[in-house]
């Protein structure tokens, strides 16, 4: 959190984006999960198959509060950095952005 505090003017002018970052994986005959969302407020994701796994990339705005959820095969290193890539395409080119994963594991990528 310290990169939020750091970066809070650059958040609040948008010129940097903090994004919360985190997968989930729904596996043989799962129907609920966990998601982010303002609270008491309820959010719902399709599952496709209930019999198959599913892995979900999700990313809270710190600004906007706007939430992302993507669906991909698996969760791995190829499919996070798609992840990241459609993140970055939801912006300005010039736009710098603060990652926080929910893992034990924050990153800073330079546009």
């Amino acid at each position: 959190m310290e990169l939020l505090v750091q970066w809070r003017a650059e958040i609040a002018a948008d010129s940097v984006r903090g994004m919360f970052l985190d997968e989930c994986h729904l596996l043989w005959g799962d129907v609920c999960g966990y998601g982010w969302s303002r609270r008491n407020q309820r959010v719902e994701v399709e599952v496709k198959s209930t019999k198959e796994q599913q892995t979900y990339y999700g990313a809270l705005d710190y600004l906007s509060k706007r939430f992302v959820v993507q669906a991909y095969s698996a969760g791995n290193e190829d499919n996070t950095i798609e992840f990241l890539k459609y993140l970055q395409s939801l912006a300005e080119e010039s736009t710098r952005w603060i990652i926080i994963g929910m893992e034990p594991v924050t990153i800073a990528l330079p546009k």
